[in-house]
Protein backbone atom coordinates (compact mmCIF):
# COMPACT_ATOMS: atom_id res chain seq x y z
CA UNK A 1 0.00 0.00 0.00
CA UNK A 2 2.85 2.89 0.87
CA UNK A 3 4.39 1.56 -2.89
CA UNK A 4 1.30 2.54 -4.09
CA UNK A 5 0.98 5.60 -2.58
CA UNK A 6 4.77 6.84 -3.53
CA UNK A 7 4.23 5.49 -6.81
CA UNK A 8 0.74 7.78 -7.16
CA UNK A 9 3.17 10.78 -5.66
CA UNK A 10 5.29 10.49 -8.23
CA UNK A 11 3.59 10.53 -11.01
CA UNK A 12 1.55 14.02 -9.69
CA UNK A 13 5.15 15.62 -9.22
CA UNK A 14 6.25 14.14 -12.87
CA UNK A 15 2.93 15.84 -14.35
CA UNK A 16 3.10 18.81 -12.45
CA UNK A 17 6.60 19.29 -13.07
CA UNK A 18 5.91 19.17 -16.82
CA UNK A 19 2.92 21.48 -16.41
CA UNK A 20 5.07 23.61 -15.08
CA UNK A 21 7.92 23.70 -17.68
CA UNK A 22 4.81 24.02 -20.27
CA UNK A 23 3.49 27.47 -18.51
CA UNK A 24 7.34 28.59 -18.82
CA UNK A 25 7.15 28.70 -22.57
CA UNK A 26 3.46 29.81 -23.13
CA UNK A 27 3.20 33.92 -23.76
CA UNK A 28 2.05 36.60 -26.00
CA UNK A 29 3.39 36.24 -29.36
CA UNK A 30 1.47 39.04 -31.56
CA UNK A 31 -1.70 41.46 -30.91
CA UNK A 32 -3.20 43.95 -33.10
CA UNK A 33 -5.29 46.85 -31.34
CA UNK A 34 -6.04 49.42 -34.11
CA UNK A 35 -8.93 46.60 -35.74
CA UNK A 36 -11.67 45.87 -34.24
CA UNK A 37 -11.79 43.00 -33.01
CA UNK A 38 -8.78 43.07 -31.40
CA UNK A 39 -6.46 39.77 -31.85
CA UNK A 40 -4.26 38.09 -29.60
CA UNK A 41 -1.99 35.23 -30.00
CA UNK A 42 -0.77 32.47 -27.49
CA UNK A 43 2.36 30.32 -28.72
CA UNK A 44 3.20 26.94 -26.80
CA UNK A 45 6.93 26.56 -27.44
CA UNK A 46 7.20 23.89 -25.43
CA UNK A 47 7.25 19.98 -25.84
CA UNK A 48 3.83 19.37 -23.56
CA UNK A 49 0.04 20.39 -23.90
CA UNK A 50 -0.77 23.44 -21.94
CA UNK A 51 -4.23 23.62 -20.30
CA UNK A 52 -4.81 27.42 -19.90
CA UNK A 53 -8.66 27.53 -19.25
CA UNK A 54 -9.35 30.21 -16.92
CA UNK A 55 -6.37 31.93 -17.49
CA UNK A 56 -7.14 36.12 -18.56
CA UNK A 57 -6.07 38.27 -20.78
CA UNK A 58 -6.26 42.14 -19.51
CA UNK A 59 -4.73 45.22 -20.83
CA UNK A 60 -3.33 47.91 -18.00
CA UNK A 61 -5.81 47.76 -15.76
CA UNK A 62 -9.87 48.57 -15.32
CA UNK A 63 -12.50 45.97 -14.97
CA UNK A 64 -12.62 44.35 -18.48
CA UNK A 65 -10.93 41.41 -19.24
CA UNK A 66 -11.04 37.84 -21.02
CA UNK A 67 -10.91 34.77 -19.32
CA UNK A 68 -10.22 31.65 -21.61
CA UNK A 69 -12.95 28.86 -21.28
CA UNK A 70 -13.05 25.53 -20.04
CA UNK A 71 -10.73 22.97 -22.19
CA UNK A 72 -8.51 25.39 -23.48
CA UNK A 73 -5.42 23.16 -24.93
CA UNK A 74 -2.35 24.44 -26.16
CA UNK A 75 -1.02 21.76 -28.62
CA UNK A 76 3.07 21.60 -28.37
CA UNK A 77 4.83 23.88 -30.63
CA UNK A 78 1.66 25.50 -31.60
CA UNK A 79 -0.43 28.51 -30.83
CA UNK A 80 -3.87 30.05 -30.37
CA UNK A 81 -5.53 33.16 -31.62
CA UNK A 82 -8.56 34.48 -30.28
CA UNK A 83 -10.84 38.04 -30.88
CA UNK A 84 -11.89 40.15 -27.97
CA UNK A 85 -11.82 43.79 -27.03
CA UNK A 86 -10.20 44.17 -24.06
CA UNK A 87 -10.12 47.87 -24.54
CA UNK A 88 -6.45 47.71 -25.47
CA UNK A 89 -5.25 51.58 -26.26
CA UNK A 90 -4.95 52.23 -29.98
CA UNK A 91 -3.63 55.97 -30.10
CA UNK A 92 -1.84 55.71 -26.23
CA UNK A 93 0.51 53.83 -23.96
CA UNK A 94 -0.89 50.79 -23.02
CA UNK A 95 0.45 46.96 -21.90
CA UNK A 96 -1.00 43.85 -22.41
CA UNK A 97 -0.32 41.26 -20.12
CA UNK A 98 -1.33 37.38 -19.31
CA UNK A 99 -2.06 35.63 -15.90
CA UNK A 100 -3.03 32.10 -15.18
CA UNK A 101 -6.27 30.71 -13.49
CA UNK A 102 -4.90 31.45 -10.05
CA UNK A 103 -7.02 34.99 -9.84
CA UNK A 104 -8.39 37.20 -11.68
CA UNK A 105 -6.53 39.99 -12.80
CA UNK A 106 -8.30 42.47 -11.06
CA UNK A 107 -6.93 41.16 -7.47
CA UNK A 108 -3.83 41.21 -6.22
CA UNK A 109 -3.24 37.73 -6.31
CA UNK A 110 -3.18 37.13 -9.67
CA UNK A 111 -0.35 35.63 -11.02
CA UNK A 112 1.23 37.06 -14.09
CA UNK A 113 2.48 35.01 -16.45
CA UNK A 114 4.14 37.18 -19.43
CA UNK A 115 3.40 41.24 -20.46
CA UNK A 116 3.90 44.06 -23.44
CA UNK A 117 4.17 47.28 -22.85
CA UNK A 118 3.79 49.88 -25.81
CA UNK A 119 3.88 53.86 -26.66
CA UNK A 120 0.90 53.97 -29.08
CA UNK A 121 -0.99 51.66 -31.39
CA UNK A 122 0.91 49.56 -34.25
CA UNK A 123 -1.67 51.27 -37.06
CA UNK A 124 -4.35 49.53 -39.11
CA UNK A 125 -3.49 45.92 -40.86
CA UNK A 126 -0.09 45.64 -38.42
CA UNK A 127 0.82 44.08 -35.18
CA UNK A 128 3.37 44.20 -32.31
CA UNK A 129 4.91 40.22 -32.16
CA UNK A 130 7.76 38.31 -31.03
CA UNK A 131 11.21 38.74 -33.63
CA UNK A 132 10.74 34.68 -33.00
CA UNK A 133 9.18 32.21 -30.42
CA UNK A 134 12.31 32.10 -29.09
CA UNK A 135 13.27 35.93 -28.75
CA UNK A 136 12.91 38.60 -26.36
CA UNK A 137 12.84 41.65 -29.08
CA UNK A 138 9.86 42.82 -29.82
CA UNK A 139 8.81 44.71 -33.69
CA UNK A 140 6.13 45.65 -35.35
CA UNK A 141 5.18 44.18 -38.67
CA UNK A 142 1.98 43.27 -41.19
CA UNK A 143 -0.35 40.76 -39.33
CA UNK A 144 0.49 37.18 -39.33
CA UNK A 145 -1.48 35.38 -37.24
CA UNK A 146 -1.57 31.84 -37.23
CA UNK A 147 1.62 32.04 -38.32
CA UNK A 148 5.21 31.80 -36.78
CA UNK A 149 6.63 35.10 -37.18
CA UNK A 150 10.09 34.82 -38.22
CA UNK A 151 9.51 31.72 -40.38
CA UNK A 152 5.27 32.17 -41.56
CA UNK A 153 4.99 28.50 -41.47
CA UNK A 154 1.46 27.45 -39.95
CA UNK A 155 1.47 27.42 -35.98
CA UNK A 156 -1.79 26.21 -35.84
CA UNK A 157 -2.47 22.64 -34.13
CA UNK A 158 -2.90 19.71 -36.36
CA UNK A 159 -6.42 18.35 -36.84
CA UNK A 160 -7.27 15.40 -34.28
CA UNK A 161 -8.33 12.65 -36.51
CA UNK A 162 -9.95 10.23 -33.99
CA UNK A 163 -9.37 6.49 -35.09
CA UNK A 164 -12.08 4.07 -36.36
CA UNK A 165 -12.94 1.14 -33.92
CA UNK A 166 -11.45 -2.13 -35.07
CA UNK A 167 -13.39 -5.59 -34.77
CA UNK A 168 -11.02 -8.19 -33.69
CA UNK A 169 -13.21 -10.91 -33.59
CA UNK A 170 -12.24 -13.90 -36.02
CA UNK A 171 -14.24 -13.93 -38.67
CA UNK A 172 -16.24 -17.23 -39.75
CA UNK A 173 -15.56 -16.34 -43.14
CA UNK A 174 -12.63 -14.97 -45.29
CA UNK A 175 -13.69 -11.20 -46.28
CA UNK A 176 -13.19 -10.34 -50.04
CA UNK A 177 -9.91 -8.26 -50.20
CA UNK A 178 -10.89 -4.61 -50.93
CA UNK A 179 -10.03 -2.52 -54.00
CA UNK A 180 -7.96 0.95 -52.45
CA UNK A 181 -9.96 3.75 -52.89
CA UNK A 182 -8.35 6.60 -54.84
CA UNK A 183 -6.55 9.48 -53.73
CA UNK A 184 -8.88 12.15 -54.76
CA UNK A 185 -7.01 15.45 -55.34
CA UNK A 186 -9.40 18.47 -54.12
CA UNK A 187 -9.47 20.93 -57.43
CA UNK A 188 -7.57 23.76 -57.53
CA UNK A 189 -9.03 27.32 -55.79
CA UNK A 190 -9.67 29.82 -58.73
CA UNK A 191 -10.37 33.87 -59.04
CA UNK A 192 -8.10 34.62 -56.69
CA UNK A 193 -6.09 37.83 -57.57
CA UNK A 194 -2.93 39.86 -56.65
CA UNK A 195 -4.72 43.01 -55.22
CA UNK A 196 -1.75 44.93 -53.50
CA UNK A 197 2.19 44.06 -52.78
CA UNK A 198 4.98 45.91 -51.14
CA UNK A 199 8.21 46.20 -53.51
CA UNK A 200 9.78 49.07 -52.11
CA UNK A 201 8.90 48.74 -48.05
CA UNK A 202 10.27 51.64 -45.68
CA UNK A 203 13.71 51.05 -43.46
CA UNK A 204 10.83 50.27 -40.11
CA UNK A 205 8.85 47.93 -41.77
CA UNK A 206 11.58 45.82 -43.47
CA UNK A 207 9.36 43.49 -45.10
CA UNK A 208 8.24 43.46 -48.61
CA UNK A 209 4.67 41.92 -48.75
CA UNK A 210 1.90 40.17 -51.33
CA UNK A 211 -1.91 41.17 -50.79
CA UNK A 212 -4.34 38.57 -51.80
CA UNK A 213 -7.88 38.76 -52.98
CA UNK A 214 -10.66 36.07 -52.69
CA UNK A 215 -13.56 36.66 -54.90
CA UNK A 216 -15.56 33.75 -54.29
CA UNK A 217 -18.72 33.14 -52.41
CA UNK A 218 -16.56 30.79 -50.11
CA UNK A 219 -13.41 30.81 -47.97
CA UNK A 220 -10.90 29.27 -49.60
CA UNK A 221 -7.67 27.44 -48.86
CA UNK A 222 -4.49 27.85 -50.70
CA UNK A 223 -2.22 25.11 -50.52
CA UNK A 224 1.75 25.16 -51.22
CA UNK A 225 1.15 27.97 -53.58
CA UNK A 226 4.02 30.15 -54.69
CA UNK A 227 5.16 34.05 -54.86
CA UNK A 228 7.65 34.71 -57.68
CA UNK A 229 9.03 37.24 -59.93
CA UNK A 230 10.59 37.13 -63.49
CA UNK A 231 9.77 33.85 -64.89
CA UNK A 232 13.60 33.13 -66.77
CA UNK A 233 15.61 34.51 -64.15
CA UNK A 234 15.37 36.66 -61.16
CA UNK A 235 14.73 34.85 -57.04
CA UNK A 236 13.58 31.43 -56.00
CA UNK A 237 9.80 30.86 -56.44
CA UNK A 238 8.34 31.18 -52.50
CA UNK A 239 6.06 28.71 -51.69
CA UNK A 240 3.36 29.63 -49.15
CA UNK A 241 0.09 28.72 -47.66
CA UNK A 242 -3.19 31.08 -46.58
CA UNK A 243 -6.73 30.71 -45.65
CA UNK A 244 -8.58 33.31 -47.18
CA UNK A 245 -12.21 34.14 -46.25
CA UNK A 246 -15.06 34.58 -48.68
CA UNK A 247 -14.81 38.10 -50.51
CA UNK A 248 -12.13 38.97 -48.24
CA UNK A 249 -7.99 40.07 -48.07
CA UNK A 250 -4.65 37.97 -46.39
CA UNK A 251 -1.32 38.82 -47.00
CA UNK A 252 1.77 36.92 -47.40
CA UNK A 253 4.88 38.57 -45.64
CA UNK A 254 8.14 37.72 -47.73
CA UNK A 255 11.05 37.42 -44.50
CA UNK A 256 13.53 37.83 -47.44
CA UNK A 257 14.14 39.88 -50.59
CA UNK A 258 12.64 39.17 -54.00
CA UNK A 259 11.78 42.30 -55.84
CA UNK A 260 13.72 44.46 -57.65
CA UNK A 261 12.76 48.40 -56.52
CA UNK A 262 13.95 49.90 -60.09
CA UNK A 263 11.72 47.51 -61.77
CA UNK A 264 10.14 43.37 -62.09
CA UNK A 265 7.28 41.45 -62.11
CA UNK A 266 5.30 40.19 -59.67
CA UNK A 267 3.63 36.50 -60.42
CA UNK A 268 1.03 34.17 -58.45
CA UNK A 269 1.65 31.18 -59.01
CA UNK A 270 -0.78 27.91 -58.31
CA UNK A 271 0.36 24.71 -57.27
CA UNK A 272 1.74 23.37 -60.50
CA UNK A 273 3.47 26.91 -61.08
CA UNK A 274 1.06 28.15 -63.47
CA UNK A 275 0.69 31.72 -63.93
CA UNK A 276 -2.94 32.37 -62.16
CA UNK A 277 -2.41 36.34 -61.88
CA UNK A 278 0.41 38.99 -62.13
CA UNK A 279 1.90 42.77 -63.70
CA UNK A 280 5.14 44.34 -64.38
CA UNK A 281 5.83 47.70 -62.92
CA UNK A 282 8.88 49.88 -63.14
CA UNK A 283 10.40 51.89 -60.91
CA UNK A 284 9.15 51.79 -57.48
CA UNK A 285 8.57 54.63 -54.92
CA UNK A 286 10.07 53.77 -50.59
CA UNK A 287 6.54 52.71 -48.65
CA UNK A 288 4.29 53.32 -51.42
CA UNK A 289 2.74 49.84 -53.06
CA UNK A 290 1.30 48.64 -56.64
CA UNK A 291 -2.41 48.01 -55.91
CA UNK A 292 -5.16 46.80 -58.40
CA UNK A 293 -7.31 49.66 -59.37
CA UNK A 294 -10.48 46.73 -59.66
CA UNK A 295 -11.30 43.55 -59.42
CA UNK A 296 -12.33 44.34 -63.02
CA UNK A 297 -9.15 45.63 -64.20
CA UNK A 298 -5.47 44.17 -64.28
CA UNK A 299 -4.77 47.66 -64.01
CA UNK A 300 -2.35 48.27 -61.04
CA UNK A 301 -0.76 51.47 -59.72
CA UNK A 302 1.33 53.52 -57.03
CA UNK A 303 -0.86 53.67 -53.61
CA UNK A 304 -0.60 54.39 -50.03
CA UNK A 305 0.03 50.89 -48.08
CA UNK A 306 -3.73 49.37 -47.11
CA UNK A 307 -3.28 45.87 -45.88
CA UNK A 308 -6.25 43.64 -45.53
CA UNK A 309 -8.50 46.89 -46.33
CA UNK A 310 -9.97 48.45 -49.73
CA UNK A 311 -7.49 49.68 -51.82
CA UNK A 312 -6.56 53.92 -51.79
CA UNK A 313 -6.85 55.94 -54.99
CA UNK A 314 -3.49 55.94 -57.60
CA UNK A 315 -0.69 58.54 -56.78
CA UNK A 316 -0.46 59.90 -60.10
CA UNK A 317 3.01 60.12 -61.17
CA UNK A 318 3.72 60.81 -64.97
CA UNK A 319 7.97 60.22 -64.13
CA UNK A 320 6.86 56.23 -63.05
CA UNK A 321 7.15 53.44 -65.25
CA UNK A 322 3.35 51.74 -65.70
CA UNK A 323 2.91 48.39 -65.08
CA UNK A 324 2.08 45.88 -67.63
CA UNK A 325 -0.89 42.89 -66.93
CA UNK A 326 0.61 39.64 -67.47
CA UNK A 327 -2.74 38.02 -65.52
CA UNK A 328 -4.16 35.05 -66.72
CA UNK A 329 -7.17 35.05 -64.44
CA UNK A 330 -10.73 36.21 -66.20
CA UNK A 331 -12.21 38.84 -64.41
CA UNK A 332 -15.34 38.67 -62.54
CA UNK A 333 -18.44 40.41 -63.25
CA UNK A 334 -18.79 42.48 -60.70
CA UNK A 335 -16.25 44.85 -58.36
CA UNK A 336 -16.15 43.90 -54.97
CA UNK A 337 -17.26 46.49 -52.22
CA UNK A 338 -13.92 46.00 -50.98
CA UNK A 339 -11.75 47.19 -54.04
CA UNK A 340 -12.37 50.97 -54.53
CA UNK A 341 -11.10 51.96 -58.21
CA UNK A 342 -8.97 54.66 -58.27
CA UNK A 343 -7.63 56.90 -61.55
CA UNK A 344 -5.83 54.70 -63.62
CA UNK A 345 -1.72 55.10 -64.96
CA UNK A 346 -1.65 51.23 -66.45
CA UNK A 347 -0.78 50.30 -69.91
CA UNK A 348 -2.03 47.46 -70.89
CA UNK A 349 -0.78 44.55 -73.55
CA UNK A 350 -2.75 45.57 -76.96
CA UNK A 351 -4.71 43.01 -78.31
CA UNK A 352 -4.55 41.92 -82.34
CA UNK A 353 -7.86 43.93 -82.63
CA UNK A 354 -6.50 47.02 -81.07
CA UNK A 355 -3.13 46.43 -82.88
CA UNK A 356 -5.25 45.80 -86.05
CA UNK A 357 -7.79 49.31 -85.22
CA UNK A 358 -4.42 51.09 -85.10
CA UNK A 359 -3.09 50.39 -88.53
CA UNK A 360 -6.60 51.17 -90.62
CA UNK A 361 -6.93 54.49 -89.07
CA UNK A 362 -6.92 57.28 -91.33
CA UNK A 363 -3.04 58.68 -91.58
CA UNK A 364 -2.32 61.72 -90.03
CA UNK A 365 1.01 63.94 -89.73
CA UNK A 366 1.72 66.56 -86.74
CA UNK A 367 3.80 69.22 -87.35
CA UNK A 368 4.79 71.48 -83.93
CA UNK A 369 1.63 70.58 -82.45
CA UNK A 370 -1.01 71.02 -85.65
CA UNK A 371 -2.47 67.91 -87.36
CA UNK A 372 -3.27 67.66 -90.77
CA UNK A 373 -5.54 64.82 -92.18
CA UNK A 374 -4.82 63.26 -95.61
CA UNK A 375 -8.18 63.08 -97.33
CA UNK A 376 -7.47 61.98 -100.91
CA UNK A 377 -5.16 59.47 -102.59
CA UNK A 378 -1.01 60.87 -102.56
CA UNK A 379 -0.65 59.20 -105.99
CA UNK A 380 -3.53 61.37 -107.40
CA UNK A 381 -2.93 64.62 -105.58
CA UNK A 382 1.25 64.61 -107.00
CA UNK A 383 -0.63 64.10 -110.67
CA UNK A 384 -2.73 67.25 -110.15
CA UNK A 385 0.21 69.21 -108.96
CA UNK A 386 2.53 68.32 -112.15
CA UNK A 387 -0.92 69.16 -114.68
CA UNK A 388 -0.26 72.55 -113.75
CA UNK A 389 3.36 73.82 -115.02
CA UNK A 390 2.56 71.42 -117.80
CA UNK A 391 -0.18 73.57 -119.35
CA UNK A 392 1.66 76.75 -118.77
CA UNK A 393 4.66 75.46 -121.07
CA UNK A 394 2.07 74.36 -123.81
CA UNK A 395 0.32 78.25 -124.02
CA UNK A 396 3.66 79.75 -123.80
CA UNK A 397 5.21 77.43 -126.85
CA UNK A 398 2.04 78.44 -128.93
CA UNK A 399 2.30 82.20 -127.98
CA UNK A 400 5.70 82.17 -129.43
CA UNK A 401 4.31 80.18 -132.95
CA UNK A 402 1.69 82.45 -133.66
CA UNK A 403 4.35 85.97 -132.77
CA UNK A 404 6.87 84.39 -135.43
CA UNK A 405 4.41 83.30 -138.16
CA UNK A 406 3.00 87.10 -137.86
CA UNK A 407 6.06 88.72 -138.58
CA UNK A 408 6.88 86.31 -141.85
CA UNK A 409 3.80 87.53 -143.64
CA UNK A 410 4.57 91.50 -142.54
CA UNK A 411 7.74 90.91 -144.55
Amino acid sequence: MEYLIRLIVLVIFVVAVSQVKAFEQVFINEFQVNDSPQTIEILNTSSNSADISHWHLDDSGGTTYYTFPANSILQPNSCLVIQADINLNATSADTIRLFDATAPPTTSSAHLIDLYAYSTGPGKGYSYGRASPTSGTWTKFTNSFGFFNDTLLSCLPSPTVTPSLIDTSTPSVTPTPLLASPTVTPPIPTNIYLSEVMTYPITADKYEWVELYNNNDQDVALEKWYIDDRGDSGSTPKQFSLTIKSKSFATYILTTSMFNNDGDQVRLLNPNKAVVDGFEYGDSEQGKTWGRVSIESDTFCLQDPTPLSANKACIVDTATQPPIAISTNTPAATTPAKITPGPSISRKIASSSALLEVHSATESSEVLGATHVATGSPRRQQNTIFLIPAGAAIGALGYIIFRIKRKQNSI
